[in-house]
């Protein structure tokens, strides 16, 4: 039985309608709805991102323009029912390693064949498949360099690689329209999925292998240079490997719970609502957060509702009771039916669920000249304190210089400047406040170890530095820390728990936190000054051990082979200041 439907809209035709919804009556099954706004003379039609109305959400009509920009005479596509069609065999193809490339486009004459793709001419250059999908892009001179996830390539651009047997490889200009050569870069190199790791200064580019544990630097490009080099190998081998081992490639959901607020009652459709969220949560975050995007879940059984809306919204209120109340807006209306107050049971609950990935986030920092990397377990949208590790490469040492307190969103240089984001803010760095990140001072340490004459039982005794006034130690050990060791039972060993040639120092305070005053006399109770170095007894701090006849405080020096040492900033002498340090020294017998 045929159907008439009048549109009043000259340049639009109907090309679907849903109906699946067999509950409802069947009048409604007859009128369409119209899920647009009202005509818009002057631009193009206004439509919805849901196109769908309530109540009767699964039986609309979906209509599309059929001329060109909805524009009075302009092209129209012909009726018929290639609209929406349903192919039974696609003949779609993902090729996630391949290049295409449309038509010029040349603002001087108004040309702009962008969205032009003739399949008569070659218009794309295909990788070998072995090596994944194409992650990153990069354009240098007149070449093209590509990072798949298990290979770095450049493309000639114009131009072709001509082999001969007395002249090598020469380059003949001319010879393919766009896309010319590829070109494989020596070594078994790519850069995984972590895109986001690129980063370049001059002919140098900076990028994670994070399936091979590597941080690698591509030197020079098609007209020479190094190739790529392994510049995790600079002291941080293993460090990497297990950075990125930690790393997921797989989507993880981080979830939310929450509630309504008290005494708030739903029995009709609503998209707009306050919910309640814990200050704390499961994924030890210091406060919760909700994201735009989450996707919104009623968990609790005998509470009738619509799941699968979407977070567009979100406006934060006050904390209350260990709480904080939140309006949310969602994509779509819910409806939702909860008891009559008081008796509010059960009360409606569920996840506010968001799934994310590991990222390594480079940049470049102009400032500095150094290659900043973070490895990222949880992005920093979703939290900026924890599961992170940020750190720099120095080209002029050839190695990793320091560990930062920052988790950025992305690192980016402008005019000689180093800047971050996080969230939604941008921060300018190395404006002169030392120590402080985004609005939060933090405390700069150094750890190393003392190692002269190894094989030789020592007792150290004195630590001192030269440098600025504001440095503390926080630690000093000696040989060897074993906690719960077990060992596999089919060995026939016994497990062992304890330490072993271990001996401690209590900490040394800075020079101004351990000043003090006793009987009109000033006094220290960390380091003094003498010489223009900073210095201290080291006081013992071990338990006793088998054999020792005095022990813990009462004696000066600690015994062991070799000592690790912490030195830390203090957190009152010149805040935001900058301190210095240029040696570390102890002496031993």
């Amino acid at each position: 039985m045929s159907y008439i439907l009048e549109v009043k809209y000259y340049n639009s035709f109907v090309v679907k309608k849903i109906e699946n919804n067999n509950s409802l009556p069947n009048d409604f099954a007859k009128f369409p709805i119209w899920p647009g706004l009202p005509w818009n003379p002057v631009a193009y039609p206004v439509f919805p991102g849901d196109a769908q109305l309530n109540p009767i959400p699964a039986n609309n009509w979906f209509i599309e323009e059929s001329r060109i920009r909805g524009g009075y005479n302009n092209s129209s596509v012909s009726l018929g029912v290639k609209a929406y069609i349903n192919e039974e065999n696609s003949f779609q193809e993902n090729r996630p390693n391949s290049l295409i490339y449309s038509g010029v486009f040349n603002s001087r004459t108004g040309i702009n064949n962008t969205n032009v793709f003739s399949i008569g001419e070659p218009i794309t250059k295909d990788l070998n498949p072995e090596n994944g999908s194409i992650q990153l892009l990069h354009t240098e001179d007149t070449n093209l360099n590509i990072f798949q996830e298990q290979k770095v390539s450049y493309v000639l651009i114009n131009k072709d690689t001509i082999y001969s047997g007395s002249q090598g490889a020469k380059e003949s200009a001319g010879s393919t329209p766009v896309l010319g050569q590829v070109v494989p870069y020596l070594g078994k190199y790519g850069i995984s999925k972590n895109p986001e790791s690129f980063a370049f200064f001059g002919s140098r580019k900076y990028f994670t292998d994070s399936e091979r544990g590597l941080v690698l630097r591509l030197s020079g490009g098609a007209g020479g240079g190094n190739g790529i080099t392994e510049i995790s190998n600079y002291g941080m081998k293993d460090y990497f490997r297990d950075e990125m081992g930690a790393l997921s490639e797989e989507s993880k959901p981080y979830n939310i719970p929450w509630e309504f607020g008290d005494g708030q009652v739903f029995t009709n459709s609503v998209s707009s609502f306050k919910i309640k969220i814990a200050n704390s949560n499961a994924n030890n975050n210091s406060s919760c957060k909700v994201l735009k995007g989450s996707l919104f879940q009623i968990t609790n059984s005998g509470v009738p509702g619509t799941t699968g809306a979407i977070v567009t919204n979100v406006v934060d209120e006050l904390p209350i009771e260990g709480f904080s109340v939140v309006t949310i807006t969602l994509n779509k209306p819910i409806l939702i039916t909860s008891p009559t107050p008081p008796a509010l049971t059960p009360i409606p609950k569920g996840l506010l669920v968001y799934y994310f990935k590991s990222k390594i986030i480079g940049g470049w920092d102009n400032y500095a000249k150094n290659y900043t990397l973070s490895f990222q377990n949880t992005p920093s949208y979703i939290d900026i304190n924890s599961n992170y590790s940020t750190l720099c490469f120095d080209e002029t040492i050839n190695g990793w210089t320091s560990f930062y307190s920052f988790k950025p969103s992305s690192v980016f240089s402008s005019n000689g400047k180093l800047y971050s984001t996080t969230g939604n803010n941008i921060y300018e760095h190395h404006l002169g406040n030392f120590l402080q990140y985004y609005g939060r001072n933090y405390q700069a340490s150094i750890e190393f170890i003392f190692n002269s004459n190894p094989s030789l039982m020592k007792n150290f005794q004195t630590i001192n530095y030269e440098g600025d006034n504001g440095w503390q130690m926080t630690r000093f050990e000696t040989g060897i820390r074993r906690v719960n060791l077990t060992y596999p039972t089919q060995v026939g060993l016994t497990p062992y728990y304890g330490t072993e040639n271990f001996d401690s120092s209590s900490g040394v305070l800075s020079y101004s936190e351990g000043a003090y005053t006793q009987n009109g006399y000033n006094k220290r109770a960390g380091f003094n000054k003498k010489n223009n170095y900073y210095m201290s007894n080291l006081i013992n701090n071990s338990s006793q051990s088998a054999g020792e006849v005095r022990f813990g405080n009462v004696i000066t020096g600690i015994k062991g082979y070799f000592g690790r040492v912490k030195i830390t900033t203090d957190q009152t002498t010149d805040i935001n200041g900058s301190k210095e340090i240029w040696s570390v020294g102890t002496k031993f017998i």
